[in-house]
């Protein structure tokens, strides 16, 4: 079984294999004498909350971009829902 790090932008949902997360955090450590790069991706690989924390506090989309693929799209609305927000507004004719 594969993991894969999940963005969920308002429906929108890509997924990112964690182990590209892990190997890029591993680079990151690669000089530590105190651990392998094996070692520092295994930790991420075991660590659900690691390879989250390591995308949200150091890396951007594009860093991934690549290895991004799209599994959802919002449904496209017909109507809106029935209690949706509803309000007058003036608009200036074009």
């Amino acid at each position: 079984m594969t993991k894969y790090l999940e963005i969920d932008d308002d429906g929108f949902v890509w997924r990112v294999p964690l182990q590209v997360i892990a190997e890029k955090r591993a680079d990151y450590y690669a000089d530590d004498p105190d651990s392998t790069r094996e070692q520092e991706i295994a930790f991420v690989m075991d660590d659900n909350f690691e390879g989250i924390d390591w995308y949200e506090n150091n890396m951007d989309f594009e860093d991934i971009a690549e290895h991004a693929k799209l599994v959802r799209r919002p449904e496209e609305k017909k109507k809106p829902r029935q209690n949706a927000d509803v309000e007058i507004v003036e608009v200036k004719d074009e």
